[in-house]
């Protein structure tokens, strides 16, 4: 499975949209987040990366230009 995430930008928003997505997903499934931006989008950032941390995921980071960078997340074994 693949989700693309490009909704709000704060904190509870962010972390709120990566629940959702990875409550359905398995090992090997993937997450996009869009605006991976601290100077930015700190909120979003920060939901990112506890997300990672707390739903099993690893993360790339993805800099086709400076000021929307992507972050590739997928799901570790369990």
């Amino acid at each position: 499975h693949f989700g693309f995430l490009d909704g709000a930008h704060p904190y509870k928003s962010g972390a709120y949209e990566f629940k959702a997505v990875a409550r359905v997903q398995k090992a090997g499934d993937v997450i996009v987040f869009c605006a991976f931006n601290t100077q930015n989008f700190p909120g979003l950032v920060k939901a990112v990366v506890d997300g990672c941390q707390k739903f099993s995921y690893s993360q790339r980071v993805l800099s086709p230009g400076a000021d929307r960078p992507y972050v590739v997340a997928t799901k570790r074994e369990a």
